[in-house]
């Protein structure tokens, strides 16, 4: 070796340990590295891109075409698509990301890919670096739901109080206008002050069922216990047809479940202006109860509707029935969900209204 050589082959092993150490940083990198050539055949891809493609060894993944490695993926929008090959031959160098996805729901895995074209004189090549944003996009999904959640709670607290305030603003009028008619006369004031109370005792009843129905949704369910159902049955329906057996019980809790039969049946009077009609049948583990009216069916949005609070259907009520609060069927409903039961509304053959009631037949041991 001459005197000359020496600086230029120490120089070479310099550049050759730094190529070595540079090499094992990007082998190193938690992302994806891969360099491709002018046609999409790879040239060089690190430990972390070889992983993801199933195989421990980088050099198997060599002269492979990168577009079969990433053919399971597809990109996250359906409209942008991602030619990156062949490369271009009349432009400048160029760059871009894009986010790709693999699987379906839940299980769907997501890439970023960043991408630039580097030309060198006359041959081309693709530098691809893929980063794993599955958790990032999933939290990112997780807070956008947290925030409709929370979006849909507002909107139903907001109409819960507008209805609210709506329901005691009627009560509260009258009893403001009989009281000032109270001040100005001064004989027979016991009529006014009577109307006043009564408007006064409406206003109590509705905070109490209002406060009531919150803590049947929000609260707990007691342990179910079995109880027999035909007494209570008999109690606030009278005939059932067929008349139950004595030994059927469901499971529940008893003052619940009579609350919830009283509430049906105050609303199945109110609707069909007499006593209902009430069938009783057994559908596997699980008891029905129908309870026919005698008021015209309703079309498929207010079977819906006559469950939300304060909802009234007033051109389906008859004259004769005093009016409701428009919350005995939400009550209805949230006592025979805590029961692990179910109330829906629906019209029967006859196309009259009928309420469906489904509870849990307690099993015998």
């Amino acid at each position: 070796m001459s005197a000359q050589d020496q600086p230029l082959r120490g120089l070479v092993a310099s550049l050759q340990r730094s190529l070595a150490w540079l090499d094992m940083a990007m082998d190193g990198l938690a992302d994806g590295l891969v360099i491709a050539h002018d046609d999409g055949r790879l040239r060089w891809a690190n430990r972390s891109f070889s992983r993801s493609c199933g195989v421990e060894s980088c050099v198997t993944l060599v002269d492979r075409p990168l577009g079969d490695l990433l053919r399971d993926w597809r990109p996250a929008d359906a409209a942008a698509g991602w030619s990156l090959l062949p490369l271009p031959r009349d432009t400048g160098d160029n760059e871009g990301v894009i986010q790709l996805q693999r699987g379906e729901a839940d299980d769907r895995l997501w890439l970023e890919l960043h991408w630039r074209h580097l030309r060198f004189q006359d041959s081309a090549q693709l530098i691809v670096t893929l980063r794993d944003i599955t958790l990032a996009v999933r939290a990112e999904t997780a807070r956008q739901r947290e925030e409709e959640r929370l979006r849909l709670q507002l909107e139903q607290e907001q109409a819960f109080a507008q209805a609210m305030a709506h329901e005691l603003r009627t009560p509260l009028a009258i009893a403001s206008l009989e009281l000032q008619c109270l001040a100005r006369e001064l004989q027979a004031p016991e009529a006014r002050i009577a109307a006043v109370h009564h408007e006064l005792d409406r206003m109590a009843r509705l905070l109490e069922r209002i406060s009531w129905l919150n803590s049947l949704q929000l609260q707990p369910a007691e342990p179910a216990a079995p109880m027999a159902i035909a007494p209570l049955l008999e109690q606030r329906f009278g005939v059932v047809d067929p008349p139950p057996d004595r030994s059927l019980q469901v499971l529940g809790n008893p003052g619940e479940l009579d609350q919830l039969l009283q509430e049906l049946h105050h609303n199945a009077v109110r609707f069909g202006g007499s006593e209902p009609r009430v069938s009783l049948a057994t559908d596997g583990p699980r008891l029905q109860l129908t309870v026919h009216t005698a008021s015209p069916g309703l079309g498929e949005q207010d079977l819906t509707r006559i469950f939300e609070r304060f909802v009234k259907l007033d051109h389906h009520r008859h004259d004769s029935r005093p009016e409701g609060s428009g919350l005995g069927l939400p009550i209805a409903r949230a006592l025979a969900r805590r029961m692990g039961g179910d109330l829906i509304a629906s019209n029967d053959a006859g196309m009259h209204l009928c309420f469906r009631l489904s509870l849990p037949i307690a099993q015998s041991i």
